[in-house]
């Protein structure tokens, strides 16, 4: 793992170096082009009739161009929803009495999360470059018919914190290993197939922005980069069965610790999330700032399950054993007793009572049940002890996942927040669904992943009849604008029926509104959700498992 980091650094410095060298060069020819660009935004004004008071301040305040106002507010928002994102888990932090190697580990996550968000920052304006050079750009489709929607913007940025979280990964894997001790290597095979997924989708995305895939094939690509988390997978296939279930199962079914193994059901289950996982970030996408946006608030709610999830089970998992009188029929003073305690109770009273007499059958009775009580007892406690560690850790895991995720998401926004200067393609889209898919996974909270992606859920089921063709689908389902008003519109898919997706539903539902505020009303939607999950979560807490 050290020689792993040393190699993955030496590349990077080595790159960074070539790069830099290369860069001042870039920058000339990159000035001619922005030079083209103003004049054919001069030429734009002077088409739509702007005033010059406006001039090219106006123009960049449409794409983020030239403009230190815009790059002002851009920033502003940024920080403003960055705040929003880190608050609730620094207000949770506080109460994570951790010790030890866990303390360590979580203080080399925030250095690591910091240092990933500044490389992404940096290494979005490189890849701009890079991607520039090679012709890699688009044109704003939502500010089509103005000058802004002439103006070249750089695509595949998702490059940039892709590569900048695989590097972090692996060094929190070699953290992980060194600190976590004995228990943190048997999660070596996870840190391993998480790499491997999600670098595979980094690729795959890549591979996607380049050679522009038809739909059919963007289906398959998140199925291909599942297959590392498959085949490496060394984890349980088991699952606590909700309460309402075990009576139904019956206990035969269920074993003793009310726990059910799926086997190869699991497999598919995972390898399914997956695919949704990756496919939903990309269809729920559009406008500026979305996609990475969402990605950020289910990062945030992944960060705080895993954070307040830690500090509930602490170090050490304890286990409230309870009174348990009515299950077990011995009453409440008996159980202050121990066998042996009840045993010699027993016996006195048959010396006194005799061997017939009900009460010191009874006496025996009770001998029995505190013998198969604490047979049962011992065995619920041993596997409320291996699951309450066994999330302790795989929270912990799910965290070094997390952490740098939401840090090179936050990055990539500050570029890519309206008015966006990158396109974030789909390279990010797969990267993002992938990264969020195999957290939950392997840090076993599935079901609430679920609940933090209702509305990437909503927008499948209901953009399903254009996906699957019942419905005509135009390549772009786009809002379209209004130049004169600058709000934006839902679009028609025919003459008689609107494009089906939340973007469009959103302008219908709310009226025609700024690109700006239509992302915000959908990320308030997202956040919505995961708080929901929260409370979900909280709510049935001892009713549901």
């Amino acid at each position: 793992a050290i020689a792993t980091v040393c190699a993955v650094s030496v590349s990077t410095l080595a790159c960074i170096a070539y790069i830099h060298y290369d860069q001042q060069e870039e920058r000339k020819r990159l000035r001619e082009g922005v030079l083209r660009d103003i004049e054919l935004l001069a030429r734009k004004e002077a088409q739509f009739g702007i005033t010059s008071k406006d001039g090219l301040e106006r123009e960049a305040d449409d794409n983020g161009v030239g403009s230190g106002v815009v790059d002002a507010e851009r920033q502003w928002d940024m920080v403003l929803f960055g705040a929003l994102c880190l608050l609730p888990t620094l207000l949770v932090l506080p109460s994570l009495n951790a010790r030890g190697a866990t303390r360590h580990l979580v203080g080399t996550v925030a250095a690591v999360s910091v240092l990933a968000y500044a490389a992404t920052v940096y290494l979005v304006r490189v890849v701009t470059l890079a991607t520039l050079r090679r012709g890699m750009f688009g044109y704003d489709i939502n500010k089509k018919g103005t000058p802004a929607g002439s103006v070249r913007v750089p695509e595949a940025a998702g490059l940039a914190p892709g590569c900048v979280y695989l590097a972090s990964l692996t060094v929190l894997q070699c953290a992980h290993l060194l600190l976590g001790g004995q228990v943190a290597a048997h999660w070596a095979v996870e840190h391993n197939s998480a790499l491997a997924t999600i670098g595979f989708a980094v690729f795959l995305g890549f591979v996607d922005d380049v050679l522009d895939l038809p739909w059919r094939a963007k289906m398959i690509v998140p199925a291909c980069a599942s297959l590392p988390l498959l085949l490496s997978y060394a984890g349980s296939t088991t699952i606590l069965v909700p309460r309402p279930l075990r009576r139904l199962l019956g206990e035969a079914v269920t074993g003793g610790a009310d726990l059910l193994d799926l086997g190869a059901v699991y497999y598919a289950y995972m390898f399914l999330l997956v695919i949704f996982c990756a496919n939903s970030i990309n269809i729920h996408a559009g406008i500026n700032g979305l996609e990475a946006g969402q990605s950020a608030v289910i990062a945030a709610a992944v960060v705080l399950l895993n954070v307040s999830t830690l500090a509930s089970t602490g170090t050490d998992t304890g286990v409230d054993v309870g009174s348990g009188g009515s299950e077990t029929g011995v009453g409440p003073g008996k159980l202050a007793m121990s066998r042996e305690e009840l045993v010699t109770r027993a016996e006195a009273l048959r010396k006194v009572l005799g061997g017939g007499s009900s009460i010191v059958q009874a006496a025996f009775r009770d001998v029995e049940v505190m013998a198969a009580r604490d047979t049962r007892h011992v065995e619920v406690m041993a596997a409320q002890l291996e699951a309450g560690g066994t999330m302790h850790e795989a929270h912990l895991f799910s965290l070094c996942l997390a952490a740098p995720f939401l840090a090179c998401t936050l990055g990539l926004m500050a570029h890519n927040w309206y008015p966006s200067k990158v396109f974030v393609g789909d390279t990010f889209t797969y990267f993002a669904g992938m990264t969020l898919g195999v957290a939950g996974i392997l840090g076993h909270f599935s079901e609430t992943l679920v609940i933090f992606f209702l509305p990437q859920i909503a927008n499948f089921l209901y953009s399903s009849p254009q996906l699957f063709k019942f419905v005509h689908c135009p390549r772009h389902r786009l809002p379209t604008l209004d130049t004169a008003t600058g709000l934006l519109h839902p679009s028609m898919a025919t003459e008689t029926r609107y494009n089906m997706n939340l973007v469009n539903l959103f302008l219908r539902i709310l009226g025609p509104q700024t690109e700006r505020r239509l992302c915000v009303a959908l990320l308030t939607l997202q956040a919505a959700c995961c708080a929901a999950g929260f409370a979900l979560r909280h709510m049935l807490t001892g009713v549901w498992k």
